[in-house]
């Protein structure tokens, strides 16, 4: 993966950065970087999502870029946040199904012994059918089990 100037020629001067995959998302890091960014980049927030006074979050460059998994943070952690964090994991990753990166995307959180750290586990179907499954030990400091 990597970062890359694109130059808009239908508008001098005007141009910007993409990620690009280096032909091959699937290679030894890529994937797992596709999904550490989606994960953990800030998604744009809309106002009426975050308290007053709040950072909408997002990078101005691209505003689709990334998750709103940072809204959970200041929420209880108990059960009934768990469907929150899941369908924030799912949405930003839903482009790897759009663009045929993923056949499927799923999401269990789950909490800790503790009840106070969330777990994830997110699993990956690629267009073969094999599967890379990823596990975070503290879904909010982006912990990845090694």
């Amino acid at each position: 993966m990597k970062l890359v100037y694109i130059n808009n020629e239908l508008q001098a001067g005007y141009g910007g950065f993409d990620l690009t995959f280096d032909n091959d998302i699937y290679s030894q890091y890529s994937l797992s970087d596709a999904v550490l960014l989606s994960l953990f980049c800030w998604k744009r927030a809309l106002p009426e999502e975050v308290s007053k006074g709040d950072r909408l979050g997002g990078w101005w460059g691209d505003i689709n870029l990334g998750s709103k998994l940072f809204l959970t943070q200041r929420a209880k952690v108990n059960d009934s946040l768990l469907p929150r964090v899941e369908q924030a994991v799912l949405d930003s990753l839903q482009w790897m199904i759009l663009t045929k990166v993923a056949k499927e995307v799923t999401c269990k959180a789950y909490l800790d012994p503790t009840n106070t750290i969330i777990r994830a586990e997110i699993t990956i179907t690629k267009p073969d059918n094999n599967k890379e499954t990823y596990k975070f030990n503290d879904l909010w400091a982006n912990q990845l089990e090694t």
